[in-house]
This record gives structure tokens, C-alpha cells and sequence, in this order.
């Protein structure tokens, strides 16, 4: 899973929530666990939330050399009861909110960026 600032200025990547088969998911290691795997060592984390993009940076946030734990990852967010919404503002604090349920090159305009509270993926 990687993201990447497509914009012409920094993205402030603010909040993220990650929900797999409508239950919310707090970090990677709750992740790979309901996808049925085990955390270890080779597999790379990175944050995203709370970050500054700069154009055209690609961040990876999360990936495996496990080709089975890779496919159920992409198998269990094809599952509309799946889904990973985040924020993110420009540096004149102008916040868009994306949801891989809708157009990921279109998102919504906010005033600010959500709390997910409790829901929120906390890297």
C-alpha cells in the first residue's frame, strides 16, 4: 500500500482510518493479523498520518514479500465492507478527504479534517 502526493505542493497527510470487514483497524499489526498472517520483521511499515509529502513522493505504507498475505490484502479490500478513508490538507489548510469506496482522484472538499476517534489507524 503506498501513497504518493500527485499534487504540485506539500500534502499535510493528517488522519487515516483503515476498516477491514467493518471492523476498524488500529495499526499494521492488527492488519496482517485478521488477514490471517503474523507480523515480522520483513515486512516494511511506514506512517503516513501526521507527515508532510512533498510533490511527487511516494511513501509506502505497508509491504510484504509474502505473495499469500499480498493477495488476501487485495482480496479483502476489493470486499466493499472494506475500505480506507484519510485526510489530508494543503499547506493554505485546504482538507480533502479520500475513500478507496468512491473516486480516489476526486475527493471531498472539508472544512477539516475528520477525528476517527477510537476508529483511527494509528500506524
Amino acid at each position: 500500500m503506498s501513497f504518493t502526493n500527485a499534487g504540485v505542493g506539500p500534502a499535510k497527510m493528517r488522519t487515516m482510518r483503515l476498516v477491514i470487514n467493518r471492523e476498524p483497524v488500529r495499526d499494521w499489526a492488527n492488519a496482517v493479523t485478521r488477514l490471517g498472517g503474523q507480523l515480522t520483521d520483513n515486512m516494511n511499515r511506514n506512517f503516513i498520518s501526521n507527515r508532510v509529502l512533498s510533490p511527487n513522493e511516494r511513501v509506502d505504507a505497508f509491504h510484504t514479500n509474502d505473495p499469500e498475505l499480498a493477495r488476501r490484502f487485495q482480496a479483502v479490500m476489493d470486499n466493499p465492507e472494506s475500505y480506507l478513508t484519510f485526510c489530508y490538507c494543503s499547506i493554505f489548510d485546504e482538507c480533502w478527504v479520500a475513500d478507496s469506496r468512491q473516486d480516489l482522484q476526486d475527493p471531498d472538499i472539508v472544512e477539516e479534517c475528520p477525528n476517527f476517534g477510537d476508529a483511527a489507524f494509528r500506524n
